[in-house]
């Protein structure tokens, strides 16, 4: 379980090739890229005109629309990649960062005009040692059919099967969506299908495989739904440096279903066997994720994407009670506060403010006010900046 807070709104670059990555001041003041102008409209991402700011976001033909797109009424489960991510207009790339960790590392995403993602690629700027890309193949219908791993000289990769009709299958018993969003984090890369999560109407089984000189793993996935319309999810895991002389494990997920989603699951794993439930939104996107042990998180109630509004309950990780967000009417981040339960450091707030906008609707920079994680109160301390978010579009 990741543990690290993530979101979709990341830091961005403001260039479209990857060695034309912004400038770091070491502070975090600005990604500004010398000799551009940040911002931009729809078709000339990242440069030129200013779209606008906060209340006032521009004028004639920049003038952002945040009017409902159509798939706002489309099933969330139903929709393209692009449009889970709450992505408006005809979107080609986005770069986005994470701040989290350092300002040198960097997510694109690609997708294709009908909205499908295409690519994933990470870029970290002062090495080349953890990049890595994910490409995707989907089938007529548009279904995800087999994705392809590339991390050096490691190759590896999954192939699906689909075989449960109109059936919506939770692709692990754990990860039914991801709990900070949709495209988000480097975890999402790893050679270990964590990038298998969500929900994938249909999917009957998935095929992992990675062969290398001193290594051979292979992970089978098998979905099948009883006579009540509840789903088992069987795990096999083999692994060992001789193809002929594999271990093997195999771990059992129990999904209850109510209203055709997964209201409730029983997944195996080292320790023993754990619980989840979820409550869903009518248009498919979580209202309540709670976990085993009373952690839970809330979702806000929107059509555009997954948008975490709160985190509490039993946290056993770095002393934290609990965090609380708050969106503005385009669902775009505007602050956060973090509890995180010590009588020093206390409740601190994260505020996200001025943005710009291309005339999608999609915010192209910002400020924002960011503390720390064990913050001391002082001003010294807080990293204050203007961000970009490069998109290209179609």
């Amino acid at each position: 379980m990741k543990k690290t807070i993530l979101l979709l709104s990341a830091i961005a670059i403001i260039a479209c090739n990857p060695a034309e990555q912004p400038l770091n001041n070491g502070n975090g003041n600005s990604t500004e890229q010398p000799g551009q102008t940040p911002g931009g409209s729809g078709d000339n991402p990242g440069t030129g005109d200013n779209p606008g700011t906060g209340d006032n976001p521009g004028t004639g033909e920049n003038t952002p629309d945040f009017s409902p797109e159509p798939w706002y009424q489309t099933f969330f489960w139903d929709r393209t990649d692009r449009e889970k991510g709450g992505l408006r207009g005809p979107v080609k790339s986005v770069y986005l960062s994470m701040p989290q960790y350092t300002n040198d590392r960097y997510n694109k995403y690609t997708f294709d005009e009908a909205g499908h993602l295409l690519k994933m690629e990470h870029f970290q700027t002062d090495t080349d040692e953890y990049n890595y890309s994910m490409t995707y193949t989907y089938d007529s219908q548009g279904r995800r059919i087999k994705m392809e791993y590339k991390e050096g000289s490691l190759t590896n990769g999954y192939t699906c099967e689909y075989e449960n009709g109109d059936r919506y299958v939770a692709v692990s018993g754990t990860n039914w969506i991801h709990m900070y969003g949709v495209f988000v984090g480097d975890g999402n890369g790893y050679a270990n299908c964590q990038d298998l999560e969500g929900i994938w109407k249909g999917l009957s089984a998935v095929h992992f495989h990675t062969e290398e000189e001193f290594w051979n793993e292979t992970r089978d996935y098998e979905y099948v739904f009883d006579e009540d319309g509840n789903l088992t999810i069987t795990l096999t895991h083999r692994w060992g440096q001789d193809k002929d002389n594999m271990s093997e494990e195999t771990r059992v997920s129990y999904l209850t279903y109510k209203d055709g989603l997964p209201c409730s699951s029983l997944y195996q794993h080292d320790l023993g066997t754990s619980k989840i439930d979820v409550e869903w939104q009518s248009n498919g996107i979580p209202s309540k994720l709670v976990l085993g042990g009373g952690e839970t998180y809330e979702y806000l109630p929107n059509d555009r994407t997954v948008l975490i509004s709160k985190h509490y309950g039993y946290l056993d990780w770095g002393g934290m009670r609990g965090q609380e967000y708050f969106y503005d009417d385009h669902f775009d981040i505007t602050g956060s506060d973090l509890d995180i339960g010590d009588e020093q450091f206390g409740l601190h707030h994260n505020t996200y403010t001025e943005y710009t906008y291309d005339k999608y609707g999609n915010w192209t920079s910002r400020k924002e006010s960011i503390t720390p994680l064990f913050w001391n109160g002082t001003e010294e301390e807080k990293s204050v900046r203007t961000v970009y978010q490069v998109i290209e579009y179609y």
